[in-house]
């Protein structure tokens, strides 16, 4: 909706799938852990926001992926936390006692935080940050000049662009079941990249 394109949103997938794993590995019950996961995925996407909104078009597409490769290696390395190249098992969603693994109950647990992040991102765009959303994609210089916060509300975009993902990374590690650096590479963000422009920019 800013018109800003990332080849870095597997590197957030990753993040929000191993920070739900390793909560979940820690006794954090699945609702909570999948909620810190796409926090913790946020304040990532705007540490790494704050500097990429300086630069825009091709300049920021080589930034997000420079951080997705750089993602990719720490997973690897980081064996404490993430078992590197060694993998990760990820515990079974299970909320209430109610045990969510097999493929049509977890078909709508996706479901059910699908509709509740679509209806949550349909009254943002509602909202006045959807209009300076959509006001800075058509024309920085004529949001600028309606008083717009534009580089804060770039922040804006890609934090929540961020969190989103993270939690989408959390659903993907009950759906792979276990984790390896090698699953969040380029490929999966190309892959995200082509699901947007092909599913329609600027629509949800």
């Amino acid at each position: 909706y800013t018109g800003q394109v990332s080849l870095g949103h597997s590197a957030f997938i990753a993040i929000g799938a191993y920070t739900h794993t390793w909560l979940l590995a820690h006794g954090v019950p699945l609702v909570p852990s999948m909620l810190l996961a796409a926090a913790f995925t946020g304040l990532i996407g705007l540490i790494i926001g704050l500097p990429a909104i300086r630069v825009s078009g091709l300049y920021l597409a080589m930034v997000t992926l420079a951080f997705a490769i750089l993602t990719e290696h720490v997973i690897g390395r980081w064996k404490s936390v993430t078992g590197g190249f060694n993998g990760m098992t990820v515990n079974s969603p299970v909320i209430g006692g109610m045990d969510f693994s097999k493929l049509q109950s977890f078909y709508y647990l996706c479901l059910v935080v699908l509709v509740l992040v679509v209806l949550g991102l349909l009254n943002l765009m509602r909202a006045k940050t959807g209009r300076a959303f959509m006001g800075i994609r058509d024309s920085e210089a004529a949001a600028y000049s309606l008083g717009i916060w534009v580089a804060g509300y770039k922040v804006l975009a890609f934090v929540v662009s961020a969190m989103i993902t993270g939690l989408g990374g959390a659903l993907l590690a009950h759906h792979v079941g276990f984790l390896t650096p090698e699953g969040f590479g380029l490929i999966l963000s190309l892959e995200l990249v082509l699901m947007v422009t092909i599913g329609g920019l600027g629509s949800v």
